[in-house]
């Protein structure tokens, strides 16, 4: 029987996705590990994780900011990728754009933007290098709100595997993009917190379940 407590330091967006129902999944049938969990946002997670002997640290980020991360793991802490999804568009199932097969970044820009939960200058420094100037309508920490605007017809968003998995909308569809970019959830800890069984359990749930 596996005993132990597990803190988890986490972003967001995974609290209303995937980590819900790895924590359901794993209550159930290991009523004795104790689970504490926090949000944060990923620029405070190392710190967090270096803080405490027994946490895990849960990160969602573009892969070409990942990179920035791998420092950590010249120190003791591991920095492991449990699944990846592609960036695509989310339009209203009843617009034209609904019935497009790809959307390029330069047609994704011609429309206002509905945005969730998302840090605009940084992301948009990262992948576009001041490309385009985007029109953003809303910019909510409100998935609903968002996905509302979006089915509406009164602007398109980004979306990704695991909000769809999660968090889709009848009146949304993603249309994926001609040009790659991929999301990554990504867990960080120690060394030493890996070779726990319960910590074990843990991953082998949260990639069953963030699998799509």
């Amino acid at each position: 029987m596996l005993v132990d407590e597990i803190v988890i330091f986490s972003q967001p967006m995974l609290c209303e996705t995937v980590l819900p129902v790895t924590l359901h999944y794993l209550q159930k049938k290991y009523p004795n590990i104790e689970f504490k969990v926090q949000e944060i946002s990923a620029m405070k997670m190392s710190d967090k994780v270096k803080s405490s002997s027994k946490c895990i640290g849960l990160l969602f980020l573009p892969h070409v900011s990942v990179e920035k991360y791998v420092d950590l793991q010249k120190s003791d802490l591991i920095l492991e990728e449990v699944y990846r999804y592609k960036l695509m568009a989310s339009v209203s199932k009843s617009s034209p754009l609904a019935r497009k097969s790809v959307m390029s970044f330069d047609e994704f820009f011609n429309h206002p933007l509905s945005l969730y939960n998302l840090p605009i200058k940084k992301f948009f420094d990262i992948f576009f290098k001041g490309r385009y100037t985007p029109n953003i309508i809303l910019n909510s920490t409100n998935i609903h709100l968002c996905m509302d605007a979006i089915a509406k017809g009164l602007a398109i968003g980004l979306t990704d595997g695991l909000l769809e998995k999660y968090l889709g909308n009848k009146n949304v569809v993603p249309v994926p993009f001609k040009e790659d970019i991929d999301m990554v959830l990504l867990c960080m800890t120690s060394a030493e917190m890996l070779k726990k069984n319960s910590v074990k359990e843990f991953l082998r749930v949260l990639k069953s379940k963030a699998a799509v």
